[in-house]
């Protein structure tokens, strides 16, 4: 409601107004149904009494006539009872009368006729008035006139109604009353009654009360009034509707009428009469929820007058208010927009001498004041603002300029680095003195930390100018937690600190991320811990916090003063000037985590370590743990992982599980478990250079003759033709002549540049032999744009300088599929299947000889002993040291053997005699 309130001033007076409105006609209603109720309550009231009223006075009128008649009848008995009984012969009865006799009748048929004649007599002076009078014969019987039953039932109810007078005692003269008896049909019968003491015989009328509800259904009330007919004891004689419980405590409640009144029960109206003959009451109850029914629907039909007059009336105060009101302070406001539009020439009208008019007055004067001091300011912020934009296209040109010199220095430095670095390559391969061997060691140390300046300032330089894209895809998150470790592990164990991994149980196991970037952030944190942590250890907790995921690293190291704190993540910023590295770690991390909608956390004290949390949303597609089940005997320091995947560890020595690294590589413990469970031996992931099968024709294609070379001979080195041109023309001019498998483009050349080099090489105008050869860049500009630039021009892939001997095996690799897949022919590589192992190398030579034949004793004494897992120890150790020396045949007879030992399968002594032989061949 509030945005409806601030909206509009007149919306909001008209809003008020309804209410105020709408309040006092349901105010007004309320009162008028108030005053329709009682009034409704009381008319029901008065004509209940009225209807009650009317029907008592029918009845006793009856009453009085049945009384008079007994009366009139037992006189003319007296009379005219001993005249007849003279006369002879006696009169015939009348045939209008009926003679009903006792069981214990005498059979004084002389009185029978006499009593006949009179009644017929009597009757017949008015028949419409005397019908159902009687005369009861104490001796013999009933004698009736003109009785009305026409059912045998109501006849037989009437008879046993009659004779029960016989019993009656009453003085001579006086009328009574019977009880009352109801018929076959549920009415009520009751007769008057007068006797001759001498004689015993009684005259009276029968009557029959009917239905007394009257006119009552005239009404119209939703519910029909009860109508109760009660003796004087309070015993309910007749009801005009069927009896209920809600009856019975109404007439519970109702007290006894010696004379009319009228009350409330609760829930209902109560009008009660007595009767003058018999001692009966009549009562008439009425529910409460009548009075209200009749009342709605009299509102129901005034209630849609009234409403449709209100809201005639809200309209019209709406339309008067919108043109006294709302139409000026929409002109007001239009102007005013105007105004903030640009047209600053409209004033407001100022013709009305109310408060609008002296508002337009007084905002005409103040914009007068503001449009001169607008001109003076006008003036002022064009100067500021041509000023601010030579600044600012200054400051634009001197950015554009570092970015360029620093792509410049990217690539001068880039490109001398791969020389050195694939020199370093080569020179590793070769063979070298100890001494020699550790020199090369320092040297390749030293040109990768300076490539790691260069990629710092890069990615820094990428972030500022927002040219950094993230490339999410399906990640399996412990490999990359591996691969984060393996680049502090050899560090760390130089420094003797202890390194752990622990992954919750609800992590993810693959995740929506961009996995190069995760890594780079793991990277530097997990670098600047291992840098600034002398004793005790790094520890890496990944764990899940709702939507998401939590990377800790905690060190043990100097810890960060609180003064340095908030400036940690600010570029080029150092806790001591003495500490090596170029401050670009942690701002980079910083801001990587930014790029992906998360952020790093940190806590530190000084002296005690540090604590860095990487928080980062889990995006769509994650898939859920796969917990594992099982018992498996494990070091100690392994059994917190293990029991979060689900396992049950148990301590204990496990030669499979014994590998030191498993503490903080997750991913590797997580495969080697599942080997384990599965029966299968633990394969190392020791890896060297995989050398392509297939013996490819490449062309290098530089202007630097340093890099032609080292190119060159690391790709014999790997067992592949080379040949090589200094210029795009001299690629082009070779391309028409050989077909190669790969061309390898340097992309910065004079004269032709390798761009515009792939675009000639693929167009058909320049017939070369195979125009889609494919094509991989060598840049040492690691900008993403550049890539984007070397595949618009036809390039496949790109290689960033310098290019490390694994880096090319694995591009070689991946062209032979290419080339594969086209359906060209290759030769087979030599060097694919020559061993690893120098064989000029006599000294290395015996050393290998000695260890193997070392690893066999041992194995022998294992047999001898029965010790399985010792001597699937040694069979690890013997299979890991062939499959390093290149010795695959002895490779695979070991893995043989470890199998069928798993397996429940024992080998035997000729198995292990003919390991030996197969040792001492390989060495001859």
């Amino acid at each position: 409601m509030r945005p409806f309130w601030e909206k509009s001033l007149t919306a909001r007076i008209v809003a008020i107004l309804c209410c105020a409105m709408v309040s006092f006609w349901m105010l007004s209603e309320t009162i008028s149904f108030y005053y329709r109720y009682t009034g409704t309550q009381k008319e029901l009231r008065d004509v209940l009494s009225w209807e009650l009223k009317t029907i008592v006075a029918g009845e006793n009128r009856r009453f009085d006539d049945a009384q008079r008649h007994s009366r009139a009848l037992m006189w003319v008995w007296k009379t005219l009872s001993q005249r007849l009984s003279k006369l002879d012969p006696e009169p015939e009865p009348s045939p209008r009368t009926t003679f009903f006799p006792f069981p214990d009748g005498r059979g004084d048929f002389a009185l029978i006729r006499r009593a006949r004649e009179i009644l017929g007599i009597f009757g017949d002076a008015d028949p419409e008035s005397r019908h159902d009078t009687f005369l009861l014969l104490p001796t013999e019987g009933v004698v009736l006139y003109r009785a009305t039953e026409a059912f045998a039932a109501d006849m037989q109810h009437k008879l046993t109604m009659l004779m029960s007078l016989r019993e009656a005692q009453q003085m001579d003269g006086e009328t009574h009353w019977s009880g009352a008896h109801r018929d076959a049909h549920g009415f009520v019968r009751v007769a008057a009654t007068a006797i001759d003491r001498e004689s015993g015989v009684m005259a009276g009328q029968s009557l029959r009360v009917g239905d007394l509800s009257g006119g009552s259904k005239d009404l119209r009330l939703s519910r029909e009034p009860r109508f109760v007919l009660r003796s004087a004891e309070g015993e309910l004689l007749w009801a005009n509707r069927e009896v209920s419980v809600e009856l019975n405590q109404a007439l519970e409640q109702l007290p006894m009428c010696a004379q009319s009144y009228s009350t409330r029960l609760k829930s209902q109206y109560a009008v009660c009469m007595p009767f003058d003959g018999p001692r009966w009451q009549l009562a008439v109850i009425l529910p409460t929820v009548a009075v209200t029914d009749k009342v709605m629907i009299l509102l129901r039909q005034t209630v849609p007058w009234t409403l449709s007059m209100q809201l005639w009336l809200i309209f019209v105060v709406f339309q008067i208010l919108q043109w006294q009101l709302g139409r000026p302070l929409r002109l007001i406001v239009e102007t005013i927009d105007a105004q903030r539009d640009g047209d600053s020439g409209r004033r407001l009208h100022a013709s009305r001498d109310d408060e609008l008019g002296r508002i337009a007055r007084a905002y005409n004067m103040l914009l007068g004041a503001l449009n001169a001091y607008h001109k003076t300011l006008e003036n002022k912020v064009y100067e500021r603002t041509r000023e601010l934009n030579e600044a600012k296209r200054m400051a634009e040109s001197a950015n554009h300029r570092k970015s360029e010199h620093i792509a410049s220095i990217s690539h001068e430095i880039r490109t001398p680095l791969n020389g050195i670095m694939g020199a370093l390559a080569l020179l590793a391969r070769s063979q070298l003195r100890p001494r020699q061997q550790e020199l090369v060691g320092v040297a390749q140390q030293s040109a990768s930390y300076l490539l790691g300046i260069v990629n710092n300032v890069l990615d820094y330089s990428r972030i500022e100018a927002g040219h950094l894209e993230l490339a999410y895809e399906q990640t399996q998150l412990l490999p990359l937690l591996d691969q984060a470790m393996l680049t502090i592990h050899l560090r760390a164990n130089e420094k003797y600190l202890v390194l752990s991994t622990f992954v919750a149980p609800d992590v993810p196991q693959q995740i929506w991320l961009d996995a190069l970037r995760v890594r780079q952030i793991l990277i530097n944190l997990l670098g600047n811990a291992v840098k600034f942590t002398d004793f005790g250890g790094i520890r890496l907790v990944v764990e899940r916090r709702g939507d998401l995921l939590a990377m800790i690293v905690e060190d043990t190291g100097k810890g960060i003063p609180a003064s340095y704190q908030l400036e940690i993540f600010n570029p080029f910023v150092q806790v001591r000037a003495h500490d090596s590295g170029n401050g670009l770690g942690l701002p980079i991390a910083s801001r990587l985590a930014n790029l992906m909608n998360g952020e790093i956390r940190m806590s530190s004290r000084l002296g005690s370590g540090s604590r860095f949390t990487v928080l980062l949303p889990l995006q769509c597609g994650e898939v859920a743990p796969k917990l594992l089940t099982g018992r498996v005997t494990a070091p100690a320091a392994l059994h917190a992982q293990l029991r979060s995947w689900g396992m049950e560890p148990v301590d204990g020595d496990n030669p499979l599980l014994a590998m030191p690294e498993l503490c903080y590589l997750p991913g590797k413990l997580y495969r080697s478990i599942t080997q384990v469970l599965r029966g299968e031996t633990v394969e190392d992931d020791a890896r060297s250079t995989v050398i392509c099968p297939w013996a490819l024709k490449v062309l290098v294609v530089d202007d630097v003759e340093v890099n032609r070379d080292i190119v060159g001979k690391m790709l014999r080195e790997l067992g592949h033709e080379c040949q090589s041109a200094a210029s795009g023309d001299r690629a082009l001019s070779l391309g028409r002549n050989h077909v190669f498998d790969l061309v390898l483009m340097d992309v910065r050349m004079p004269d032709l540049d390798g761009m515009a080099t792939t675009r000639r090489w693929r167009s058909a105008d320049e017939r070369i032999l195979d125009a889609e050869t494919p094509i991989v860049a060598l840049t040492a500009n690691a900008m993403p744009a550049e890539h984007e630039r070397a595949r618009r021009a036809g390039m496949n892939y790109y290689l960033t300088k310098p290019v490390s001997l694994e880096q090319m095996a694995d591009t070689l690799n991946w062209v032979a599929a290419i080339q594969l897949a086209r359906g060209m022919d290759l030769a087979p590589n030599a060097m694919a299947h020559m061993p690893l192992l120098d064989q000029s190398d006599h000294v290395l030579r015996d050393r290998l000889h000695k260890a193997l034949m070392d690893l066999h004793q041992q194995a022998e004494v294992a047999w001898h002993a029965k010790d399985t897992d010792g001597i699937l120890s040694i069979l690890h150790s013997l299979k890991g040291c062939a499959g390093q020396s290149g010795l695959d045949m002895l490779r695979e007879r070991v893995e043989q053997q470890e199998r069928q030992i798993r397996s429940g399968r024992w080998v035997s002594r000729r198995d292990l005699s003919d390991l030996a032989d197969l040792i001492a061949i390989q060495f001859t």
